[in-house]
């Protein structure tokens, strides 16, 4: 949503304040523990999931749960182990 128009603010206001507004959004996700990392490790995953880390492991190996590997080493991108997470919950009758 744009909320200047050219004619009223000059660029270089808007400029401006389109980077204080960046900078204030990184500054919220790095206080909420959302900085720049979009991807877990597995203690990170584990300690989101409340599980121990042979018991990720296990998930992982069976691949019941979603993962990435970088090379040899594996990550999570949180938005897919949310999903993951809520198709997990039983339905009562």
């Amino acid at each position: 949503m744009e909320i200047f128009n050219s004619s009223s603010v000059s660029e270089e206001a808007v400029s401006t304040i389109r980077e204080f507004t960046s900078a204030l959004e990184a500054m919220a996700k790095k206080a909420t523990g959302e900085a720049n990392f979009p991807l877990w490790n597995i203690e990170s995953a584990c300690q989101h999931l409340n599980i121990s880390e042979s018991k990720m492991r296990s998930l992982i190996f069976k691949k019941k749960i979603p993962f990435i590997k970088v090379g040899r080493a594996i990550r999570f991108q949180k938005e897919e182990i949310e999903q993951w997470l809520e198709g997990q919950s039983v339905k009562t009758n």
